[in-house]
């Protein structure tokens, strides 16, 4: 992640990094990228924020941040897990879209809570000795939705909390490489839920 190997930027004194739906580590790796390039000077950046549910602890930015508060990496795959209920445009359960990446989090959360118990655990199969298909993990996961017996509105603002966390993070991790930053509400939920951005200028460590 070295930009100044990029062809034609030997030639610019100074740059602005701009993004758009870099999903969930995708962010995280163009914010290490921009923070740690030397020449040309990066004199500021804009990153549309998506996709938290697809954040991983090896390249999330923030985790500095996370584990100073508190939190271990199998907590931080459930935050980001949680981050999708302010995306499920106040569904009873999760969109289709997002389903699966959420039942992956909640499953390396437990995983890593409870590894060792899982390894020796035999596969999960049916009265008919097929393995257990994922259509049938999606099924469990909307029933333990409506199982939490939380409104839409309630999940909703945990999952936009839970998003706020993780842009945290990252604004802290810049603040540390030397940039001033804030967090922008760009358009109305009406327009989009994905609806923040990144604004950092560099002002020097």
């Amino acid at each position: 992640l070295k930009m100044e190997g990029i062809p034609g930027l030997d030639t610019c004194d100074r740059i602005v990094g701009v993004g758009k739906h870099l999903c969930g580590g995708a962010t995280d790796l163009a914010l290490h990228c921009l923070s740690r390039c030397s020449r040309p000077v990066v004199a500021g950046l804009v990153l549309a924020l998506c996709c938290h549910h697809r954040c991983t602890w090896n390249t999330y930015s923030g985790f500095t941040f996370l584990q100073d508060s508190g939190f271990c990496p199998s907590e931080f795959y459930t935050l980001t897990a949680l981050t999708s209920w302010a995306t499920c445009n106040s569904m009873d359960i999760p969109s289709k879209e997002s389903l699966p990446d959420m039942l992956e989090n909640y499953e390396k959360s437990e995983k890593m809570q409870i590894e060792e118990q899982v390894s020796k655990m035999p596969a999960l199969t049916s009265q008919e000795g097929s393995q257990h298909l994922p259509s049938e993990d999606n099924h469990l996961m909307e029933n333990r939705y409506t199982r939490l017996n939380l409104s839409a509105h309630y999940r909703e603002e945990v999952g936009r909390k839970a998003k706020q966390l993780l842009d945290y993070g990252r604004v802290k991790y810049l603040q540390q490489q030397g940039f001033q930053c804030r967090l922008v509400q760009y358009v109305s939920k009406e327009k989009t839920l994905e609806n923040i951005a990144l604004v950092a200028n560099f002002i020097g460590s």
